[in-house]
């Protein structure tokens, strides 16, 4: 009888072991709008009838996955399902998903990226990872005419719209514009009265300190056209916030 005792001690060691160890997911818990991390999701005994899902809140977006799987809207609507089905998708020699996402630029809270193995309909291991999204500026310039197409010695206007469609304020925002060469300078007009410089083809304007959320400025340069053709204005904006200046093109016919 002794024997049989330990077998079963042993059995049941070995049953409750295999469902003890739940799914890691690791990666960076503090995250930026818009900038892209890559989650590893570890799994443990991945039989072949089981189903591993993942879940990404629907203010990211999904950019890719290490392993071929499918990719659904949650019945709520607010969460990305990936779902790898074992007899589909080999996860050896590590048994590890690696899943790249990019918070959207409106994005900021506390969110998590959870993941669960299905096994008959039931959802028999788990793991989560609890995130931050701290509120990043995304500034973006557009750009019009007023008069399009325009007679040689007549005036059009270029406007400018620079609006930030981050979740958190942006700073030191430097607008400029290059004028079409087939075109003069004539004047410019920026909001509440501020400076602008023009240096040949280029007019700056003075930086705005702070433009948050939602918020947007507009300014106008004035130009006459001089010679027929296709001309094409172009507006620009940086700030502290981004490395890289932000382009847009308006173009204009001449006559």
């Amino acid at each position: 009888m002794k024997p049989i005792r330990i077998a079963a001690v042993l059995l049941v060691f070995v049953s409750l072991s295999s469902f003890a160890s739940n799914i890691e997911v690791k990666g960076a818990k503090i995250l930026e709008a818009n900038k892209e991390y890559v989650y590893t999701i570890k799994v443990p005994d991945f039989r072949r009838s089981d189903t591993l899902k993942i879940y990404v809140p629907g203010s990211f977006n999904v950019l890719g996955v290490s392993k071929k799987g499918s990719v659904t809207k949650s019945p709520d609507k607010k969460n990305f399902v990936l779902a790898f089905k074992s007899s589909n998708v080999n996860l050896k020699p590590v048994n590890e998903v690696k899943v790249k996402i990019s918070p959207i630029g409106m994005a900021k809270g506390s969110y998590s990226i959870r993941a669960e193995i299905v096994r008959n309909s039931k959802a028999l291991k788990k793991g989560s990872l609890r995130l931050k999204i701290i509120g990043a500026p995304v500034v973006k310039v557009g750009i019009y005419d007023t008069e399009d197409p325009v007679k040689t010695g007549q005036e059009t206007t270029y406007v400018i719209e620079v609006t930030n469609r981050g979740s958190a304020a942006a700073t030191n925002i430097k607008t400029g514009f290059y004028l079409p060469k087939q075109c003069s300078f004539v004047s410019a007009k920026a909001p509440n009265g501020a400076k602008y410089q023009q240096e040949r083809e280029t007019i700056g304007f003075l930086a705005t300190p702070i433009l948050k959320p939602k918020k947007r400025v507009a300014y106008k340069v004035k130009c006459k056209a001089n010679i027929k053709g296709s001309a094409a204005g172009v507006a620009f904006v940086t700030y502290d916030q981004n490395r890289y200046p932000v382009f847009e093109i308006e173009g204009t016919s001449i006559y």
